[in-house]
């Protein structure tokens, strides 16, 4: 877990410094070694590194990439409910609001998704 809580916040310094194809590229590295590795038995870790490759897509990577943010937050969402992760299931939650946020489709439907989600990310951090 230690591994991918490192790449998670690598990549949130690189977002900020505006070079999210490098940590998209970074956290799939990870990713794809984890998987593979003595440690792909967490499935906490692996919802983390997925959570974050959500994050570093979500936002001024054009619309297919938002795409396949969604799914990867759909993925470490899943895996957060396997593990019964309340904190980081909220986390998904909240990257799934953020997508919608910027998500190109119908404004209103996708401010409601986005509401809606905020809520109950709000919902499950309040436990």
């Amino acid at each position: 877990r230690g591994q991918a809580d490192a790449a998670r916040l690598l990549s949130v310094a690189m977002i900020h410094q505006d070079r999210r194809k490098e940590a998209d590229r970074l956290l799939k590295d990870e990713l794809a070694i984890f998987q593979t590795s003595a440690n792909s038995g967490s499935k906490s870790a692996e919802a983390r590194l997925l959570l974050a490759l959500a994050d570093v897509n979500s936002d001024r990577r054009g619309q297919k990439k938002r795409e396949e943010a969604l799914r990867f937050v759909g993925q470490a969402r899943t895996l957060s409910l396997d593990e019964a992760d309340v904190g980081l299931q909220a986390s998904s939650l909240a990257v799934m609001a953020k997508i919608f946020i910027k998500y190109k489709g119908d404004p209103k439907a996708c401010n409601k998704e986005a509401l809606r989600l905020g809520t109950q990310a709000l919902q499950l951090y309040e436990q």
